[in-house]
């Protein structure tokens, strides 16, 4: 199984489907460094569907979960993946259509 995202893209209009990472890396990696830092919405992905009103907080929540990659792996290619799929799932967010009402990971 795999951590999904699907969105239009706000420039080109077009309906983009992104994979993020595989499920057992979210479980290894990004969940229990979620849990460790308090990252509400991040520690929900794979199940999240939020109205877009969250963005700014899953945008920020990502940015500290990145920070949190790079002190502590370094080296380590699951790090390095983990802070890849980061800024893949950054980027997609910025790209969002505008008129796009929810946010499900």
């Amino acid at each position: 199984m795999a951590i999904d995202f699907s969105y239009t893209d706000r420039d080109t209009g077009r309906d983009v489907f992104l994979t993020i990472c595989n499920m057992q890396h979210y479980r290894t990696y990004w969940r229990p460094a979620a849990q460790a830092l308090g990252l509400e919405l991040v520690a929900l992905i794979g199940q999240l569907n939020v109205d877009v009103a969250y963005k700014p907080q899953l945008l920020a929540e990502l940015e500290a979960l990145g920070g949190w990659a790079e002190a502590h792996g370094t080296g380590d290619w699951n790090y390095v993946y983990m802070i890849e799929s980061i800024d893949r799932l950054v980027s997609s967010l910025h790209a969002m259509a505008p008129d796009m009402e929810d946010i499900c990971i």
